[in-house]
């Protein structure tokens, strides 16, 4: 990218972090180093320089939204602090969730059990001595409902995800329902030692692709 086109995405980014500020949206804080040092809103390549590139990087709150959805960023919304949790069946884990929201969490997320990120039931031979153990086991649409009964939380993997929406889909519309759903698989298999991935799927494209796909199979 040449050094025009950074410069005016740095403006296009000015515009946005002012329009946040003079809407109450960014927070009135010590936004300093430990050392004292004043930390900028930003930060991107010296100004007239070149960067090759840099359009995968961009700035916050445009495309391709690399350095998040907000232009203001943590400055504006604080991230989520979120209690991940689930184990044994979907009854047991939902009394868990209600126990944590009671005692002041402010978010959840679920843990699911490997049968069901690999998008098998726990009465599957494979899925033998992995039932409910590192998370919760989730085998249909109702065990769905009832893990999150009267809770809100994000999780991960597609076959979960394809239960929240066929729970879902008879209730609201798809601009009422919203889910947080990571779709990164390197992300969440490769730390987990349990998939060998081929060399090609660590690539940057490759989480994207299933990014598209669970978006084309999720929308209307």
């Amino acid at each position: 990218m040449d050094a025009a086109q950074i410069d005016e995405g740095r403006q296009r980014w000015q515009r946005r972090f002012e329009q946040a500020r003079a809407a109450g949206r960014v927070r009135d804080a010590d936004f300093t180093t430990l050392s004292g040092l004043e930390v900028a809103p930003v930060y991107g390549p010296p100004e007239g320089e070149d960067l090759p590139g840099f359009e995968r990087i961009g700035w916050p709150g445009e495309f391709p939204f690399t350095r998040g959805l907000h232009a203001s960023g943590y400055r504006g919304k604080e991230w989520t602090i979120r209690q991940f949790a689930g184990f044994g069946n979907a009854r047991q884990t939902n009394e868990r969730y209600q126990m944590i929201l009671a005692g002041g969490g402010g978010g959840l997320s679920v843990a699911f059990d490997m049968p069901t990120l690999m998008g098998r039931d726990s009465d599957d031979p494979y899925s033998l001595g992995e039932v409910g153990h590192c998370g919760v086991a989730i085998d249909s649409a109702a065990d769905t409902a009832s893990c999150a009964h009267a809770v809100s939380a994000s999780g991960t993997g597609a076959p979960p995800l394809g239960s929240k929406v066929a729970r879902a889909a008879p209730r609201f519309t798809a601009c009422q329902w919203t889910s947080a759903f990571r779709n990164d698989r390197s992300r969440i298999c490769s730390p987990r030692s349990r998939i060998e991935l081929p060399r090609s799927f660590h690539g940057l494209l490759a989480p994207n692709r299933t990014g598209d796909t669970t978006f084309e199979r999720c929308a209307p």
